[in-house]
């Protein structure tokens, strides 16, 4: 789920509930959580990606 749409599912939800309950405050802390950890998260998924693309291209093909 790219950040962006979480985001605007939470903050959409904060505003249902109202930013000022309980509830809107956790939706609001969980959409700030997921826009810090998305970008290292897809670098390191897109970085794994390209090892293990690498590792497959060097790999001798069985016959």
């Amino acid at each position: 789920m790219p950040a962006r749409s979480a985001m605007g599912r939470h903050a959409r939800a904060a505003q249902i509930l109202g930013a000022a309950t309980p509830a809107g405050a956790r939706f609001g802390v969980a959409a700030e959580f997921l826009l810090l950890v998305n970008t290292p998260l897809r670098q390191i998924m897109e970085q794994w990606q390209q090892n293990h693309a690498d590792r497959n291209a060097r790999a001798p093909v069985a016959e």
